[in-house]
């Protein structure tokens, strides 16, 4: 049995995780968009089940999230029939940790508080790994970064160390696995890094890679192996969910932006003039629609162009990832690994210099990884 603890579990890409994961088993849909259902990787998992639980700060309402979701994607029907699903799931979820609500004393208390949820969640569900993941709200980029554990508890005591932080501590107190996600910081300061690293647990992130920029990534391979001079890469996004709306803070959506549009750079090698917009819709609901443009430059210097449009259900494209995700958190957990988890960066906008940065490349080392562990490698 895998437990997905997730942050953030009342909303729509989690109630949509739930309910697909458990359509898909009674096979009430298809396993679409599912790399873990396919040959090349399904007899890596030995069949394990996933229970799923998670800390939310408000009112945990799945069935309501879903519904909003279904509706976007003209799928009302599958509604009755997850709606079990998400009742049990909802008796999984905790309050969660927010500095706008009540004080619970200081970090390690907070820790404690969310690991040992965690903890009871694990032993109630009979669950061998456990993969904390976080879909909370993308958070603004902090002000300064802790460079040690007195610098963490100090931007705790002030009100100023991510939220996304302290439940990657509290995963890491429980001897889970931490996926983020988001934009926002997760495990990614310096000392609860380190913490990961050293205590020998595996982490991945950040930023899920769903649409726009799954299309960015192949396309700017192809820029870069036909030697093209990409000039201008110009994309605005329009969505009307939730996690829109928390965008239209411009902090958060500086944050989502700098995600969206930092791997330009990495993929062709130099920074083209680039403009990411991100606007809340609320009439569209969890539909999401990127227009991009881009202006290349050929022989002779030619000033050529490339323009593509992209409509997508935003939770029903990160649902089937995120499944994926957790298998392989949990196979990592089992083979003791520890550390970034550089074969997972298919699933990211955002990853380090040293991983694989082109589609192509990235979906190769995730077909390495699976035949290297087939043949009992480490």
């Amino acid at each position: 049995m895998i437990g997905c603890w997730i942050v953030g579990a009342g909303g729509c890409v989690a109630s949509c995780v739930v309910a697909l994961y458990a359509l898909i088993k009674e096979g009430a849909v298809p396993p679409t968009g599912l790399l873990t259902a396919q040959d090349k990787f399904s007899h890596l998992f030995e069949d394990a089940d996933i229970v799923f639980g998670g800390h939310d700060i408000a009112p945990p309402q799945p069935q309501k999230s879903f519904a909003l979701v279904m509706q976007a994607a003209q799928k009302e029907g599958l509604i009755p029939y997850a709606e079990p699903h998400l009742k049990d799931y909802a008796n999984n979820i905790k309050r969660g940790f927010a500095y706008k609500q009540e004080a619970e004393g200081g970090l390690n208390d907070v820790v404690g508080r969310l690991a040992d949820d965690i903890g009871a969640f694990k032993k109630k569900a009979g669950a061998e790994q456990v993969v904390v993941f976080n879909l909370a709200t993308t958070e603004p980029q902090p002000r300064r970064i802790p460079q040690d554990e007195a610098e963490v508890k100090a931007a705790f005591e002030e009100g100023e160390l991510p939220e996304s932080a302290i439940y990657a501590l509290a995963a890491y107190e429980a001897g889970c696995a931490y996926v983020n996600f988001t934009p926002s910081v997760g495990c990614y300061l310096p000392p609860v890094t380190e913490k990961f690293e050293e205590g020998g647990l595996p982490f991945a992130g950040r930023d899920g890679k769903t649409g726009e920029t799954l299309i960015k990534t192949a396309l700017a391979h192809l820029f870069s192996v036909r030697a093209f001079n990409v000039l201008s890469w110009v994309g605005f996004n329009i969505l009307g969910n939730p996690d829109g709306k928390s965008l239209s803070e411009p902090h958060r959506k500086a944050a989502k932006c700098a995600t969206k549009g930092a791997s330009l750079q990495r993929l062709l090698g130099y920074a083209p003039d680039s403009l990411v917009g991100i606007e809340f819709v609320k009439p569209l609901g969890d539909r999401k629609i990127a227009w991009d443009h881009i202006l290349f430059e050929g022989a002779f210097g030619t000033r050529m162009s490339l323009s593509f449009l992209w409509e997508g259900v935003d939770s029903v494209l990160a649902a089937p990832i995120i499944i994926d995700l957790v298998r392989f958190a949990a196979l990592a957990l089992r083979r003791h690994e520890s550390g970034y988890l550089r074969h997972l960066a298919l699933f990211f906008k955002d990853v380090p210099p040293d991983a694989p940065q082109h589609l192509l490349e990235q979906f190769q080392a995730l077909l390495d990884y699976a035949e290297k562990v087939s043949n009992g490698g480490d």
